[in-house]
């Protein structure tokens, strides 16, 4: 791989997540976009910010989006509306105590969805997870999804410091035509953090465990489409990337997964600048239980047909400025996940997937005032990914760089009104792609229909411009109201590979969003 993780590892183990220095009297998380993922970083790393004087708010927004694709990887659908209600809000209760937390609901309509009956999505993924169930035919999905997050840090003593998060997720999703898969799934974890501040240096360490269900099951209004005499209805199973096998469990089965997680973090705070990071591991594996010889399904060992063992590790570096007029954060970000798939009834494994991300912001801000003047930021990601079916013979490696700039000012501010206007120009190029298959059985349409297609996408540069425009209307000192524009357009310019079969005229993805936020 492109990276030798050992040694990144053991150089930045010491460094990783956002936070800022603390010049001004208070931070206003609800009203500036520049501090728009900082409850997230919150939520993640509590203790970094166990000192920081936040200003208490409460904000919830109910929003619209709508994605149409045409430019796509197969097992995504050519359009999905969204419809959410979002609360978020954080809160002092005193100098030693906060509370933070949010609260989400999505309600979704995806259309023209093949390939997959399961809840994950190839939207920002080259590969699903391996083992699920499918049926080539496109079909409508409907879906909701609920998410509960919060959590509470308290310094103990001049030194000690403790913080505990804890969330609850839960999805239902169903399709529309034959096969009619209904899926449940749950998630619930929790976080303990630890920390110990001696001067202007911070050591926290973290330790979670959580646990994921999912309940599906499916039939059919008419049985006979269930049948390899059907073949876009005929559910069929994948276990890897080209491994295309029946599995009869396909009418019922559960999925249960215990994910862990453990880290540390380091944080160094001066005058008016902070350099700040964390190591984190997470660890699991996804295991599929079949029904057993009297079609009942439970949670027992010996039906677990399939496991899937997945590794994350990230680290992060973040150095952050805040001046009396010019805000800026430079960071980097480092992530490796890999991924090993079992059949546990042949005792062996066939499928791993390994991942690499090198990431690359820089955020600058010019206030006056309170009032924004203008902000820009620039993100670049380098991607590297390496899939390997041992019993399918499919061996996929794929690089892309993609470029993020973004560039925003106040156009209009008087009295309690302000218009801020943003453009925005996405950049995914192609820099490397590789396929090596062999045909091992006469079905070959997973093949032909998934990742054959799939890996033209890959190999194809596509351009993505976008402008957002947001209102705000200050109601009292409190209080505001924001609306929300969002629209862009995405391209894709030509192949990188002369010699794959892909055909990029005409084909445009377009995102249109729309958001109302009541801040308080």
């Amino acid at each position: 791989m492109l990276i030798k993780r050992g040694c990144i590892i053991f150089l930045l183990a010491f460094w990783a997540n956002l936070s800022w220095a603390q010049l001004k009297d208070s931070i206003d998380l609800s009203q500036n976009t520049y501090h728009k993922n900082n409850l997230q970083n919150l939520l993640e790393q509590p203790l970094l910010y166990s000192k920081y004087r936040f200003k208490n708010f409460t904000q919830s927004s109910v929003a619209f989006v709508q994605e149409k694709r045409q430019l796509k990887r197969v097992q995504t659908p050519s359009k999905n509306t969204e419809w959410s209600f979002n609360t978020r809000g954080l809160y002092a209760i005193n100098s030693r105590l906060r509370l933070y937390g949010k609260f989400l609901f999505t309600k979704s309509f995806e259309k023209d969805l093949g390939y997959t009956l399961g809840l994950e999505r190839s939207t920002n993924r080259p590969v699903l997870d391996p083992h699920y169930f499918f049926a080539p035919k496109k079909a409508d999905w409907e879906s909701q999804f609920y998410q509960i997050a919060g959590g509470a840090s308290y310094l103990l003593s001049k030194n000690w410091s403790f913080a505990l998060n804890v969330a609850y997720e839960n999805q239902q999703a169903y399709r529309l035509q034959d096969p009619r898969p209904e899926i449940t799934a749950a998630f619930y974890k929790a976080n303990a953090h630890l920390g110990y501040t001696q001067g202007k240096h911070k050591i926290a360490a973290q330790a979670g465990i959580g646990r994921r269900t999912e309940n599906h099951q499916s039939l059919y209004v008419d049985d006979a489409l269930n049948s390899p005499a059907y073949p876009d209805t005929f559910t069929q199973f994948t276990s890897g990337y080209g491994l295309v096998t029946f599995n009869d469990s396909y009418f019922k089965h559960l999925r249960r997964e215990i994910p862990k997680t453990w880290g540390f973090a380091y944080q160094y705070s001066a005058t008016n600048w902070v350099l700040s990071g964390a190591y984190t591991y997470h660890t699991g594996v996804s295991k599929l239980y079949a029904a057993d010889a009297n079609n009942q399904i439970y949670y027992d060992e010996n039906l677990v047909s399939h496991a899937y063992r997945k590794e994350k590790q990230e680290l992060r570096i973040q150095t952050d400025y805040e001046g009396n007029k010019l805000d800026a954060s430079w960071g980097l970000h480092y992530k490796h996940t890999q991924g090993d798939n079992y059949i546990e009834q042949a005792g062996g494994q066939n499928f791993r997937l390994t991942e690499e991300q090198i990431g690359l912001n820089l955020k600058l801000l010019r206030e006056e005032q309170k009032r924004i003047l203008w902000q820009t930021q620039a993100n670049m990601n380098l991607f590297v990914g390496e899939y390997i079916d041992l019993l399918g013979y499919t061996h996929k490696e794929i690089q892309t760089l993609v470029t993020e700039i973004e560039i925003g000012r106040t156009l209009y501010q008087k009295n309690n009104h302000n218009l801020f206007v943003a453009l925005q120009s996405l950049y995914s190029h192609a820099l490397q792609q590789k396929l090596d298959w062999q045909q091992v059985t006469e079905n070959t349409t997973f093949i032909d229909d998934v990742v054959f297609p799939d890996h033209a996408y890959e190999g194809t540069n596509r351009l993505l411009t976008g402008l957002t425009a947001a209102y705000t209307r200050s109601i009292d000192n409190e209080r505001s109201l924001r609306l929300r524009l969002q629209y862009a357009l995405e391209t894709a310019l030509h192949p990188a590979d002369e010699y794959l079969n892909f055909d990029a005229n005409n084909k445009i993805n377009s995102f249109v969003g729309f958001c109302i936020t009541l801040s308080y």
